[in-house]
């Protein structure tokens, strides 16, 4: 199995901004350490919003330690009252004959892992688009849990990382392997002009443009240092709403290069078939990719 990672940084705000190097170490030990006193090896329910009834998002924290904390963010989906929403699978038949959704009590959960490393508070997320957003989920579970006020933190927050150093891998990569990029048609922003021109071939001129997205698949074998060198000096990403690049780095890693909002994200491959991800096994062969995950970066 093959999944993208991508990384965040959970950080903290103190009370007191005006102190010295001593103070903030400190207090850098001792958020890590309301962290790993926060949390237990169970399931927490939270609600997605303040108008749902019932949690529909469920973490489930696997393990914890000093050093690291494990586990699953998932979504609920309530089987009952969805339109055009079935299952199907060997030996189904039965069930579907002898009951209805509402009497079931089963839900269908997309959820994803995540790993904690306490050290320097960065997280390794498997991307799972239907997964619900970690960052504002589990940045509300830490806020219920630790009662970081109490402990003199004005605030909690979690963000990407951001690479700084982006344009130097990007000329380190030994292939570009596709481009994905796209804009919005905006009086602002004269991309278009340059991005695509359909006038000639079509009749469509910028104005008649709203959205555009093209995604190029290059050959392998082509000698790109000339493009690697234009793309990591090109100033005007900031035009684009995306702008992504995938390729092979020196350490033959598969990476995505997001060159808007200043991120990369990683592939790991895992040796197991999708359908064990929530086994025992799975999740500890799952746990090692995250964690290797992190310490390449």
């Amino acid at each position: 199995m093959n999944k993208y990672v991508e990384f965040l940084n959970i950080g903290y705000e103190n009370f007191n901004m005006y102190q010295g190097e001593e103070y903030f170490e400190s207090r850098h030990k001792a958020f890590i350490n309301l962290l790993k006193n926060s949390f237990q090896t169970k399931e927490y329910m939270i609600n997605q919003n303040k108008k749902e009834k019932d949690p529909s998002v469920v973490i489930e924290i696997i393990e914890t330690n000093d050093n690291f904390i494990f586990g699953i963010i998932g979504k609920l989906n309530d089987l009952s009252n969805k339109t055009l929403l079935r299952l199907r699978g060997k030996g189904i038949d039965e069930i579907h004959k002898t009951s209805s959704p509402e009497d079931l009590n089963y839900y269908i959960e997309n959820f994803t892992y995540f790993y904690i490393r306490l050290s320097d508070l960065t997280c390794a997320l498997l991307q799972n688009p239907s997964a619900p957003s970690f960052k504002k989920h589990f940045l509300s579970l830490l806020k219920n849990e630790t009662n970081y006020k109490d402990h003199f933190f004005d605030d909690i927050y979690i963000i990407d990382q951001i690479d700084s150093n982006i344009p130097e891998k990007l000329t380190r990569f030994k292939d570009i392997v596709s481009l994905n990029m796209g804009y919005i048609n905006q009086a602002t922003i004269d991309v278009g002009d340059s991005f695509l021109s359909l006038e000639n071939e079509f009749d469509i001129s910028q104005s008649d443009i709203e959205y555009a997205n093209v995604s190029i698949s290059l050959k392998t074998g082509v000698n790109q240092s000339k493009m690697k060198k234009k793309l990591s000096s090109y100033k005007k990403y900031d035009d684009f709403n995306k702008f992504k690049v995938n390729g092979i780095d020196e350490n033959d890693i598969s990476k995505c290069i997001d060159l808007v909002r200043n991120i990369i994200t990683q592939k790991v491959s895992i040796d197991i078939e999708e359908k064990y991800l929530m086994s025992t096994d799975g999740e500890e062969k799952i746990k090692e990719a995250l964690k290797l995950a992190l310490n390449s970066i």
